[in-house]
């Protein structure tokens, strides 16, 4: 099967199964991309297969095929395009709208699975547990095709500095930096509300929001911008820590949250995007508009009980040292930090200088590029991670913050390429390597089931 791909100018009649099977044995990164591009390029049940397999703006609402009732594989498909069809017109024009997978939608899959050859269902299989397994990701799918997965819009700060802080213009907003999880409530025009992670994955909540937003935000097609928190089983003013908090909101992106700690979910939202202009990533009504778009209706939800969803903790500044009080103030109450945000800013795709993050210490998402055994009381367990930035820059080895429960369960090669949450005091030199950079004091926080790219160094710095 290799020397025979490695002839072809084109994979048209070659199964899917064998494409990824032959994908997942070349071992250079290039050689790799140039495969996926011949794939994706010639084979349209491929490509179908793998845009609904990496593209997380699709949803299915089902995780596995041991959920649906008997069905029987042909030997040739029905026709030559019988898993393009599958994938198009039934996971996305059929499950994608409705967010779930009840009895009836599984025995319309049973019948449409039996029009596939059982090497399509195989792959399936894969796309329901979104990764292919082969070596591939989004980054490298859209290199060889750009375009060809949704890249995920999200709006970032810029860190604090003397240059940066020459972009703001007061009157300005100081907001208190919230230690959750980055999330958005979609509402969509005849769909049911979803609410997705910073990368776009789908946030199980079993209808946490559905009644709020439903019964008093205004009728049409928004995104809400904000961060999910956890309140506190016997206190609904205070939230979980952070551990416990993302703890339980990672649950809730893994699909496994229990009814009762989505019933502790709240949403505090800071922005609202129209549904369009988010997909364009680009809207230029200023942030003074939209924020008081948000303050109206979420000050009328709660005055009629529904706190679900709550306004991010705002105060108008006219000079840095009314920014730098309210940023104390905020520390001393035990709070991360603030962002501080120009009225004026658009919202687009990108780290905006409009708006920059005041912490007390820093925080990278790096990658895991090596596990390492533990010696003495660690030996068989984890010792340390091995991380790195997104550009290679920055190497770092991570061995403080973790308990002996993590060092069990993270001892495995499954952690390599996972995204790692690291504290830091400041970056320094490698002292192994002066062409490379290191990280002072760095602490295990998390691992960010949320992320899937590191930070560059430029973004530390």
């Amino acid at each position: 099967m290799k020397n025979k791909i490695q002839k072809m100018t084109s994979l048209r009649n070659v199964n899917s199964i064998d494409i990824i099977n032959y994908i997942k044995s070349v071992s250079g990164r290039n050689d790799k991309i140039k495969t996926l591009k011949l794939a994706l390029e010639t084979n349209n049940n491929f490509l179908a297969a793998t845009k609904c397999c990496y593209d997380s703006y699709f949803v299915y609402g089902i995780k596995s095929l041991d959920s649906i009732p008997e069905f029987k594989s042909s030997k040739l498909g029905t026709t030559p395009f019988a898993l393009e069809r599958f994938c198009n017109r039934f996971l996305i024009e059929r499950l994608t709208p409705l967010g779930s997978c009840d009895a009836k939608m599984k025995n319309e899959m049973s019948k449409e699975l039996d029009r596939l050859a059982e090497y399509d269902q195989e792959v399936v299989k894969l796309i329901l547990k979104r990764d292919f397994a082969c070596g591939i990701n989004v980054s490298s799918i859209n290199k060889a095709m750009p375009g060809l997965i949704f890249k995920y819009p999200v709006m970032l700060c810029e860190k604090f500095n003397e240059k940066n802080l020459k972009k703001i213009e007061y009157p300005a907003y100081a907001q208190l930096k919230l230690d959750g999880m980055r999330a958005n409530i979609f509402l969509e025009t005849g769909m049911p509300v979803k609410v997705r992670s910073r990368n776009g994955k789908v946030i199980e909540t079993h209808g946490r929001f559905d009644r709020v937003i439903k019964s008093q935000y205004p009728r049409g097609s928004f995104v809400l911008d904000g961060e999910l928190l956890v309140m506190k089983e016997n206190n609904r003013k205070e939230y979980e820590p952070r551990k416990i908090g993302n703890g339980i909101c990672n649950k809730a992106i893994r699909g496994t949250i229990s009814k009762e700690d989505a019933a502790r979910l709240v949403f505090v939202v800071w922005d609202v995007i129209p549904y369009n202009e988010w997909k364009k990533a680009d809207y230029d009504i200023p942030y003074k508009t939209r924020f008081s778009w948000i303050k109206k209706t979420t000050t009328e939800s709660l005055l009629n009980g529904y706190d679900e969803i709550r306004m991010v903790k705002t105060l108008e500044v006219n000079s840095f040292d009314e920014a730098n009080r309210f940023y104390n103030k905020c520390i001393n109450k035990g709070e991360e930090g603030i962002i501080l945000k120009n009225m004026n800013s658009p919202w687009n795709n990108k780290r905006s200088k409009d708006q920059l993050k005041f912490k007390v210490e820093n925080s990278a998402d790096l990658q895991i590029a090596e596990v390492i055994e533990g010696t003495g009381k660690y030996e068989g367990m984890l010792g340390s991670f091995q991380c790195v930035s997104k550009d290679g820059i920055v190497e770092v080895g991570v061995g403080t913050g973790l308990s002996d429960e993590q060092r069990e369960l993270f001892f495995t090669p499954k952690m390599i390429g996972k995204i790692v949450e690291v504290k830091y005091n400041e970056v320094i030199t490698n002292a192994f390597d002066e062409s490379k950079k290191s990280l002072f004091l760095p602490v295990f926080i998390e691992i960010r089931e949320d992320k899937t790219v590191a930070n560059t160094f430029k973004e530390l710095k």
